[in-house]
C-alpha cells in the first residue's frame, strides 16, 4: 500500500455494498437515519446487521500470518456515533472456520478464538485513544482476573486506510469456555443487572433473593455464596474498576458454567471513562458499596458486594489485596513505565490516525491529552490509598458504617 508500519497491519475486503450501500451498508447512515436524534438509532449502523468478509492478518515485521472468511458487525453501544466505529470479526460454519488458532495476544490466555474486536477506543477516541486498553494491559498477568486482551493494529478496508485499532477479545460464551473449559452452550453470561447474554439468569437472581434472608455475617452462609462466586477474582475486578476511577460501573459482564464446582466470574471491560481529569480523585471505593446502587444513576445492583463486605474474612480479603497490589501491581513507577511503552506505540502511526478520522484534533492536542493522562496515573495509587481509609473510616461515607475501621485498621492493610 505504499506505506510501512511499526505495528501488526489486518486488511478487511469484502463487497464495497456491504459497508457503504445506504440499502445495506453496515457502516452507512441509511435510510432511517436522523440528524435531529442524539442517538440515530435508525441508522443502518446501530442495525444487528452482518456481512461477509476476508480477514487478513500481518505482524509487525511485514509478514503474512493468517487470513480466513469471517462475518463482520458493527460493534459497541454508544461509540456507534463515533465515525471511526468498532467493529467484531466473527468466524462462522456458513463463512469459513468456526474458530481459529494463532496467538494474536503476546502471552495470552488462549491462542484460540471464534470471534475479535477492532474497537475503536470507545469515548476515548479523541482523547487518548488508550485508557481502556491501558487498563487492562496494566493488570495482564498480576492478578486472577478476566479481561479483553490487546495488541495496536492498523487497519485497511478494501485498500483504504482505516487508522489504528485496539485489536481485543471478544466477551461471549466462547471467550468463558476457552478460559474455564466449560462447554461454551452451558454459560450462563449477564450483562448489566439482567441481559442474558447466554443461557439463564435464573441462578443468579436466586443467589441475590437467597443473601434477603441469610446474612452472611454468618459464616456458614458466607462459605455457601464462595461455593458459588470466585471471591479472589470478584475482588480484583472491583479493586481494579476502583483504582481507575471507572465512572461507568454499569458497563459489567459476569458468567459461569453450569457444571460442578463453577463459580460466577467477572469481566474487566470498556474503561474508556477510567481516568478522566473531572472525576480521577473521586471516592470510587465506595461507589460498589452504595446500597443504592453504583453506576449511571444507580441503576446497578450492589447487593453482593454490600452483603460481602459486612462478612469479617472477606472484608479482611478485600483489605489486603489492595493494599498489596498498591504496592505491586498499581506502584506508580511500573505504571508509568508500562504507559511509557504503549504510547510510543502509537505515536508513529498516531499522524496518519488522525488525518484519516479527525479526532483527537491534532497531533499535538493528543500529546497534551496523553500528557495530562501521565500526570493523572502518577497522582493515583496515592490518591487511591486515601480513599480505601476514608472509606472504611466513613470520613466521607456511611456506606461502611456497619463495619467501620480506625484508621490505624485500616492502615495495617496498606502498609
Amino acid at each position: 500500500v505504499g506505506r510501512q508500519h511499526d505495528m501488526a497491519v489486518i486488511f478487511l475486503s469484502t463487497d464495497p455494498a456491504n459497508l457503504f450501500s445506504e440499502q445495506t451498508g453496515i457502516l452507512a447512515k441509511g435510510p432511517g437515519y436522523r440528524e435531529d436524534q442524539q442517538i440515530k438509532l435508525g441508522a443502518n449502523y446501530w442495525k444487528d446487521w452482518e456481512r461477509p468478509v476476508h480477514f487478513e492478518y500481518v505482524d509487525a515485521a511485514g509478514c503474512a500470518q493468517v487470513e480466513f472468511n469471517a462475518g463482520i458487525k458493527v460493534f459497541g453501544q454508544y461509540s456507534r456515533e463515533l465515525k471511526q466505529k468498532s467493529l467484531s470479526i466473527n468466524l462462522r460454519d456458513k463463512y469459513g472456520p468456526s474458530e481459529i488458532c494463532f496467538p494474536f495476544f503476546d502471552g495470552g490466555v488462549t491462542n484460540v478464538f471464534s470471534s475479535l474486536v477492532l474497537r475503536s477506543s470507545g469515548q476515548d477516541n479523541a482523547v487518548a485513544h488508550i485508557r481502556d486498553a491501558y487498563c487492562a494491559m496494566a493488570v495482564k498477568g498480576r492478578m486472577d482476573l478476566d479481561f479483553m486482551d490487546y495488541r495496536p493494529v492498523v487497519v485497511y478496508v478494501n485498500g483504504e486506510y482505516f487508522g489504528i485499532y485496539d485489536l481485543r477479545d471478544k466477551i461471549d460464551e466462547d471467550y468463558a469456555a476457552n478460559r474455564t473449559g466449560s462447554d461454551p452452550d452451558a454459560i450462563d453470561m449477564i450483562k448489566g443487572n439482567s441481559i442474558v447474554m447466554s443461557g439463564s439468569i435464573d441462578e443468579y437472581k436466586s443467589l441475590l433473593s437467597w443473601l434477603d434472608t441469610h446474612p452472611l455475617t454468618v459464616q456458614a452462609n458466607y462459605d455457601a455464596v464462595c461455593a458459588q462466586v470466585d471471591i479472589e477474582e470478584l475482588i480484583n475486578y472491583w479493586i481494579v474498576e476502583s483504582f481507575f476511577n471507572n465512572t461507568d460501573t454499569g458497563n459489567i459482564k459476569f458468567y459461569k458454567g453450569r457444571g460442578d464446582g463453577s463459580k460466577w466470574r467477572w469481566v474487566l471491560f470498556d474503561l474508556d471513562w477510567a481516568l478522566f481529569p473531572p472525576t480521577y480523585k473521586w471516592n470510587m471505593v465506595e461507589e460498589f458499596i452504595n446500597p443504592k446502587g453504583h453506576g449511571v444513576g444507580k441503576m446497578f445492583s450492589s447487593k453482593l458486594m454490600c452483603a460481602l463486605m459486612r462478612n469479617d474474612t472477606f472484608r479482611s480479603r478485600f483489605l489486603t489485596a489492595y493494599g498489596t497490589h498498591l504496592k505491586t501491581t498499581f506502584e506508580a513507577d511500573r505504571l508509568l513505565a508500562l504507559y511509557d511503552k504503549m504510547i510510543a506505540e502509537l505515536e508513529t502511526e498516531m499522524p496518519y490516525h488522525i488525518e484519516r478520522w479527525g479526532a483527537p484534533a491534532s497531533v499535538q492536542t493528543w500529546k497534551n491529552n496523553c500528557a495530562v493522562l501521565r500526570r493523572i496515573i502518577s497522582e493515583k495509587p496515592a490518591l487511591t490509598r486515601q480513599a480505601v481509609i476514608d472509606t472504611f473510616t466513613c470520613r466521607t461515607s456511611q456506606y461502611a458504617a456497619a463495619y467501620r475501621m480506625t484508621q490505624a485498621e485500616v492502615e495495617q492493610y496498606l502498609k
